[in-house]
């Protein structure tokens, strides 16, 4: 879990210029039990930092893509890289080009 902590915070220090009061968080993971253990773990970090998460949790590459269509204003997006249907990279590649 410290590993999981010390990556978000480098996240949020790195690439989002600093700790922010509210997080954006997707989560795609087409397993219920794993999607809830990482979220269950954002919610501690969060509570650690003082800080407040929304988090989405997507069961499928498709639904991901459908609801980030309409919105792309996630800060965090943490993808399950064996999921069914449509991998990390195919999910990379439709982030990139802006599906």
């Amino acid at each position: 879990m410290m590993l999981l902590f010390g990556t978000i915070d480098a996240v949020a220090s790195e690439l989002l210029g600093g700790m922010r009061m509210k997080y954006s968080i997707a989560i795609c993971d087409d397993s219920k039990t794993d999607a809830a253990l990482v979220q269950s773990f954002l919610l501690e970090w969060a509570k650690q930092r003082g800080t407040e998460v929304e988090i989405e949790v997507f069961p499928s590459a498709e639904s991901f893509l459908f609801r980030y269509d309409e919105y792309k204003a996630f800060d965090i997006l943490l993808f399950d890289v064996e999921m069914s249907g449509m991998d990390a990279a195919v999910h990379r590649l439709a982030l990139t080009v802006g599906l």
